[in-house]
């Protein structure tokens, strides 16, 4: 497409995304909960895991930017940090009240853990 105008919003497509972005989503819980165990074991892990986070958060946020600008439209670079930051903000909680084991480990220093 040379521009948002020309992109098609019917309900396939509107579908197909949707079933992407659920797809995606899944997957990606699924990569947090094993990482969530692997910190768990070892906790140091979580400085590693979480400078990984910035920096894919980083780049994402970039290439949205550099090679999306024309599908975004009005929609802020903002707009999707902040929706971003809440999505993250949301799987974090929640294996923060599932998994105390993890909540313990990282609330401990890692050179006594």
């Amino acid at each position: 497409a040379d521009g948002a105008s020309a992109v098609g919003t019917g309900a396939g497509i509107v579908a197909a995304y949707t079933f992407v972005h659920l797809t995606v989503f899944a997957i990606a819980g699924v990569v947090l909960a094993v990482v969530a165990s692997e910190v768990e074991r070892l906790p140091g892990l979580g400085y590693f895991v979480g400078l990984a986070f910035i920096v894919l958060e980083a780049v994402s946020l970039g290439a949205m930017v550099v090679l999306g600008q024309w599908v975004l439209g009005d929609l802020s670079i903002w707009a999707m940090g902040i929706g971003n930051l809440l999505a993250v903000l949301s799987m974090t909680g929640w294996l923060w009240r599932r998994r105390p084991t993890l909540r313990e480990s990282l609330l401990r220093s890692p050179s006594t853990a």
